[in-house]
């Protein structure tokens, strides 16, 4: 079988702990595959030139990653012509057709490919390549792609490692799976599909649903009807296979890296799948059985891990299967040992007796996608059916409550702004005012600060419904030197953020950047903690404090007549100024600096209704007045909350050192450095999101473990 290296940029977001996917990898190697895992770059790049792989799978988390991914492809193929490039993961989704055509990319599989992979590498082998040299006749848009890609797509190109023939031999494996029909189990064989194989005669492709694949099932299966086709033999594992995929896991691998935390992939899919800016689409249902989930958990604590974090997009789909595996964890002492935690619904939780389980389980942090407490914004996200999007608030407050009341930390996800809103620097100001009052509530009641996590932007994810709705900035992707000698690129445009509807969303992120690079913290960290909130608000004071300035009120006019036109009258507008409709809007405004009038004209001449600069200005008076006086109760709320935890742990650092001071034996005073590092753990872990008290508390713990180590060696 295949000799394979799997690499994902995992150590990128900071993740530290084991990746669910090393269960795949088990897998993969029960099949007879040697598998080793990479989870950076250089790593991989430092060993290719020796260990001579077969293929390299690279599994992809997010489209963001598609421009540095071509990088690293061709990285890889100089170092070593020889290998096969296998890519997959979320972030391919809505690019696998282009992304076949890939310089360096040999195989695109879409979706889930615990049973496709297996069948691809039975066919893998090192092969013979030939590189050719090719320059690039540098367009106006490759200048766009960056000076790190375009050299290396000058150097040396890789025509496709696979051949059609090859090819059609991969597409021609096929899987078995049982199913019922009409009462009767009966064995059938579903065909490979949504693979995608670069080959030098062009691409050759599975796709599910399309005629070919009908064909293929029906000479695998002679006798069977359509419907059963499309209901059966669906390219993805079933509840019954997610179950049989998975028997053993990779614990050399936990070891060799030493990993103290892990992470569990062990139920598909999300109960609601409705989110507007969500793309998952995964078919929720299916989960490997509590017994299994149990084993693994078992293991991982004899294999030195001490915290396991269930990554399911939802944890709770069934109450039932959470119930065995929480009674499972309390009956064999699990929780003694190890720490949990789990990413839910607002609407998963409203049994108490679950969350008390989910204490006594030793779940330690539940993350919840709340995403906001405004109502106009759950509607947007349409995180709940129409109409019951107060309900929805109601029960996230209760839910924050009740978490922490039973002493588990909660982590809400808060996306900061929508695209959308004309009053969006006054809808940011009402967000922060509920997560305010929410912290100070959690402060009041039960001494601990909630953690908030904030999304500053809405992400445009590939085959979200919001993609059809609003327009959205993109990546330029280059993917293929389209011949040797003197060529062009050919790119991909990946979809990026959504487009600001009005010019304070612009200066208000603009700000928040600057403000964020001054502070000087990394943002999965800065993101997560009180000073974020102050960063927002110091953002929303410089935004709002310009707003009628002759310049924003001249760019937020241009925002408002382009809202104001259709789509139709826009292309004249764009037409009449020689530019292109999605360049409109830049132009505009640059072109407002230096020739205000010709603005006013160009709209006028399209739609005299649309340009509305007076009421613009008058608007932007009252809302800088409105947002300023908001501000003010904000940052005295904010203020508040973080004097409460200053005096508490400046309380805890005198009352410590007098402690020390009073210590007057050896022996006492290692006791009372336990004690005090006791509490400062205690007091880190209630405060976290306030980062400067935090930092306070770790300068104590290293001073006292240095103190420690002192006095013993005296």
């Amino acid at each position: 079988m295949a000799k394979l290296a799997f690499f994902m940029d995992y150590e990128r977001y900071g993740r530290d702990e084991a990746p669910a996917i090393l269960q795949f990898f088990q897998f993969l190697r029960d099949k007879g595959n040697e598998v080793d895992f990479f989870p950076t770059l250089n790593e991989l790049l430092s060993v290719l030139g020796d260990k001579d792989y077969d293929a390299i799978a690279v599994s992809i988390f997010s489209s963001i990653e598609l421009k540095e991914l071509l990088k690293s492809l061709i990285e890889i193929k100089n170092l070593d012509s020889h290998i096969t490039t296998i890519i997959g993961g979320h972030g391919i989704k809505g690019f696998t057709e282009t992304l076949a055509l890939c310089q360096g990319v040999d195989i695109v599989v879409e979706g889930e490919a615990d049973l496709t992979l297996p069948l691809i590498l039975k066919h893998i082998r090192r092969t013979e390549v030939n590189v050719y040299r090719a320059e690039i006749k540098t367009t106006s848009e490759a200048k766009l792609l960056g000076s790190e890609i375009l050299p290396l797509l000058k150097e040396e190109c890789y025509p496709p490692s696979i051949s059609k023939e090859e090819a059609e031999h991969i597409l021609d494996e096929s899987f078995s799976r049982k199913v019922t029909i009409k009462g009767e189990e009966v064995e059938i064989r579903v065909p490979v599909s949504q693979i995608f194989i670069n080959t030098e005669e062009g691409t050759v492709s599975g796709i599910y649903g399309t005629n070919t694949f009908i064909k293929r099932a029906k000479m695998l299966n002679p006798g069977l009807k359509y419907e059963n086709i499309k209901l059966h033999l669906k390219p993805f594992p079933n509840a019954e296979e997610i179950d049989s995929l998975y028997t053993s896991y990779p614990w050399d691998i936990i070891e060799d890296r030493s990993y103290s935390r892990l992470s569990l992939y062990v139920q598909r899919g999300c109960n609601w799948n409705a989110c507007t800016y969500c793309s998952i689409g995964t078919l929720p249902g299916r989960r490997v059985s509590p017994e299994k989930v149990l084993r693994v958990i078992t293991e991982a604590r004899e294999h030195g891990i001490k915290e396991i974090i269930f990554d399911d997009d939802q944890f709770i789909q069934t109450k039932d299967w959470c119930k065995e595996i929480l009674d499972g964890i309390i009956k064999r002492g699990l929780n003694r040992s190890l720490s949990f935690g789990a990413m839910i619904r607002v609407d998963a939780l409203s049994d108490i007796s679950l969350v008390k389980k989910m204490k006594k389980a030793n779940f330690v942090k539940i993350q919840v996608g709340v995403e906001s407490f405004i109502k106009e914004k759950i509607e947007y996200f349409h995180k709940v059916p129409i109409g019951k999007e107060e309900e929805y608030i109601s029960k996230a407050r209760v839910l924050v409550d009740t978490l922490i009341r039973e002493g588990i930390d909660a982590g809400i996800f808060i996306i900061t702004t929508r695209p959308c809103e004309e009053k969006a620097l006054v809808e940011i100001c009402r967000e922060i005012e509920e997560v305010l009052n929410i912290t100070m509530a959690s402060l009041e009641k039960h001494s601990r600060l909630p953690t908030f996590s904030f999304s500053d932007f809405l992400m445009a994810y590939p085959g979200a419904p919001l993609l059809k709705k609003e327009e959205y900035k993109e990546i330029l992707v280059p993917i293929k030197i389209l011949s040797s000698g003197r060529a062009e690129v050919q790119v991909m445009r990946v979809p990026y953020i959504f487009e600001f509807k009005n010019s304070a969303l612009l200066g208000f992120f603009s700000s928040l950047r600057e403000i964020s690079i001054k502070r000087g913290v990394a943002p999965e960290i800065k993101n997560e903690t009180l000073e974020h909130i102050e960063d927002i608000l110091l953002a929303i004071k410089l935004t709002a404090g310009s707003l009628d300035s002759d310049i924003a009120v001249r760019i937020e006019a241009v925002f408002s007549a382009l809202n104001l036109l259709s789509e139709a009258e826009q292309d004249r507008l764009a037409a009449l100024f020689g530019v292109d409709r999605k360049n409109i809007k830049g132009y505009l405004i640059r072109l407002g600096q230096s020739d205000f009038k010709s603005v006013v004209k160009g709209v006028k001449s399209i739609n005299p209704e649309a340009w509305r600069f007076e009421k613009v200005a008058s608007s932007a008076r009252k809302d800088k007045e409105e947002i300023m006086q908001y501000l003010k109760l904000l940052e005295n709320r904010l203020y508040e909350i973080e004097m409460i935890v200053y005096r508490e742990i400046k309380m805890h650092m005198k009352r410590s050192k007098n402690e020390l001071i009073k210590a007057e034996s050896r022996k006492e005073a290692i006791k009372k450095i336990h004690d005090i590092r006791a509490e400062a753990k205690a007091l880190m872990k209630r405060y976290y999101p306030y980062y400067r008290g935090r930092r306070t508390i770790e300068s104590q713990l290293e001073w006292l473990e240095e103190y420690e180590k002192a006095i013993i060696s005296q």
